[in-house]
């Protein structure tokens, strides 16, 4: 493992473990969403940088994965009881969209004439998903669910990102029971095999 993949883990965690101390699970979606921003602005930024762009884009990969699956998670179930069925499943296809162009992009590299594009059209799908949680969904749980209860499930949704898998799976079951058990056989092999990339930092808490 190289020292600057390491040391950039180290840094994703501390940043993780600064997320969960008794902040709402709203606070923490919302935090994720504008770290992908965020990503998303360097690596427009870093031009000709290749290696840059190629630590930016792993991260923004890893990022996007490991989120959407502790939302289906910890996040989601919670919905559903609250907004029911319609719109969680909206939000599981909407997601599904999203893993399935990222599994693509995933096996490519920054240099392919079509990587950026690609990207580009992935970002204007979380844009809109993600412009729809903070305007609908979020909304919602801060207003109907106690502080105390949002807390428990940003540490639950926290904790559970470390155990997910750090690479898109479309083919993977979206059901939270089998999601969970697929996704701890997945983790380790998509840890080793992130062990030969390098990941940018994240900057947003």
């Amino acid at each position: 493992m190289s020292t600057v993949a390491q040391g950039d883990r180290d840094r994703a965690s501390r940043v993780t473990e600064d997320n969960a101390r008794d902040r709402p699970i709203d606070d923490l979606i919302r935090a994720d969403h504008a770290s992908v921003k965020d990503l998303w602005s360097r690596y427009q930024a870093a031009g000709a940088d290749i290696p840059e762009r190629r630590r930016i884009a792993n991260e923004l990969i890893r990022e996007v994965a490991v989120h959407s699956v502790a939302e289906e998670l910890v996040v989601y179930p919670e919905i559903r009881v609250l907004m029911g069925d319609a719109v969680v499943d909206k939000l599981i296809g909407d997601q599904l969209e999203v893993k399935r162009a990222a599994y693509e992009l995933d096996k490519m590299d920054v240099t392919d004439p079509e990587f950026t594009p690609r990207l580009h059209r992935i970002m204007a799908d979380l844009e809109t998903h993600m412009t729809e949680e903070e305007s609908d969904e979020l909304p919602m749980l801060r207003d109907r669910v106690a502080r105390d209860r949002l807390v428990e499930i940003g540490k639950q949704f926290d904790g559970i990102k470390a155990m997910v898998p750090t690479r898109p799976h479309p083919d993977a079951p979206t059901q939270p029971g089998l999601e969970a058990l697929v996704g701890m056989m997945t983790a380790p092999l998509d840890k080793m095999r992130d062990m030969a990339r390098e990941f940018a930092e994240r900057k947003v808490k």
